[in-house]
């Protein structure tokens, strides 16, 4: 049967590059197919970043932590022990314990893995997208040669531009190629190797990198969730140090302004506020 303009199943959809030159006219007042939009990756990384007040809260338990290493043979040394000193050992053998905690979810957030996740989807999505415009360039073609334009409705561009319609068009793709018997007129048509594995497997790594990209997300959220509760622990463990240190140092005016630099939190942003100055113990 001859193939008219109008025939049903015989456009191209969206399987043209936008520089290929269009093969059949468009009937009056009809628009081209749009291609599918540009890919958004929706890779954020300062997302899964510490903000500068979890960064300054870390760097508060780290001059904590060398305080004590700095003050603990006051603290250890004595005979019998002194009012303070078991609590004091207590609370820095958990600040020790705790800054690896904060630190390791850190280097998690740092990690790169969702970005790195992210890129590799977008390359095996591209990957998957231009075997799909292959394929149903190469079925119009084969759709002419057979007279048969409705072949071709085996074959449409997905209508949704995400990796699940991806995936489902290139099984559907491969399936219909099975059913139709067409694997050696894509050979006949210029295509080497397997059409059929190769769809499958395209769209078996596009939904396995979108898997991928899950985990990682995953994985950076579950450090970011789980840094402001290291934190308040953090703080918790300054504010009881801070009862013991100045009842222990209430006389000794230099002690307690190390302390009340190491543990105070410094602001976020240019300039930003000045620790507070050393007051003078009480009298007495």
């Amino acid at each position: 049967m001859p193939l008219y303009l109008d025939t049903p199943g015989l456009r191209f959809d969206e399987g043209y590059h936008l520089d290929q030159e269009e093969d059949f006219p468009l009937r009056p007042g009809e628009k081209p197919p749009q291609p599918p939009p540009a890919s958004k990756q929706r890779h954020s990384p300062r997302r899964y970043h510490m903000n500068d007040r979890q960064r300054h809260q870390l760097n508060r338990q780290i001059r904590v932590e060398a305080f004590c290493e700095n003050h603990a043979a006051a603290f250890t040394g004595n005979t019998p022990p002194k009012a303070g000193d078991a609590k004091f050992t207590e609370l820095h053998a958990a600040n020790t314990v705790l800054i690896p905690k904060i630190t390791g979810q850190q280097a998690t957030q740092a990690g790169g893995s969702y970005g790195q996740a992210t890129m590799d989807q977008a390359v095996e999505r591209a990957e998957l997208l231009e075997l799909l415009r292959s394929t149903n360039r190469t079925a119009a073609a084969i759709a002419i040669d057979k007279r048969d334009p409705g072949l071709l409705d085996r074959f449409r561009m997905p209508a949704s531009h995400n990796d699940a319609q991806y995936a489902a068009a290139g099984q559907a793709f491969a399936t219909a190629i099975e059913e139709l018997n067409l694997a050696a007129d894509f050979t006949a048509h210029g295509y080497e190797g397997d059409i059929v594995a190769d769809l499958r497997a395209e769209a078996k790594d596009v939904l396995d990198a979108e898997g991928d990209q899950g985990g990682a997300a995953q994985t950076q959220g579950a450090a970011t969730a789980a840094l402001p509760s290291l934190l308040r622990q953090g703080r918790d463990i300054v504010k009881c140090l801070d009862a013991i240190i100045k009842n222990r140092y209430r006389n000794d005016a230099a002690t307690l302004g190390a302390w009340k630099i190491a543990s105070h939190v410094t602001s976020s942003g240019g300039g930003g506020e000045e620790p507070p100055a050393p007051t003078p113990p009480p009298v007495g």
